[in-house]
């Protein structure tokens, strides 16, 4: 959880690197929960797009939980009902 709250302090200051560091740790548990449930890949895109434009946005959004991969899943799961 440390390590991803210093990785969201470092976005909220706009340093890109800690945004690959989040995408790369990240992001096959993201693309195996969407396309658990999308078929359509190019939807499945758009929505990773979102999700890291809005991690980048508002970083804070994101710290608010006890564990970053649970906050992660509720965020797919409102951009999924989208």
């Amino acid at each position: 959880m440390r390590l991803e709250q210093d990785l969201l302090q470092r976005i909220e200051n706009k340093d890109k690197d800690s945004l690959t560091e989040i995408y790369d740790c990240y992001i096959q548990y993201i693309y195996r929960l969407l396309t658990s449930r999308i078929d359509d890949s190019s939807r499945v895109e758009k929505i990773i797009k979102e999700l890291f434009e809005d991690i980048w946005n508002d970083p804070q959004s994101y710290s608010h939980g006890k564990y970053f991969s649970s906050t992660l899943t509720k965020k797919c799961l409102i951009l999924i009902r989208e």
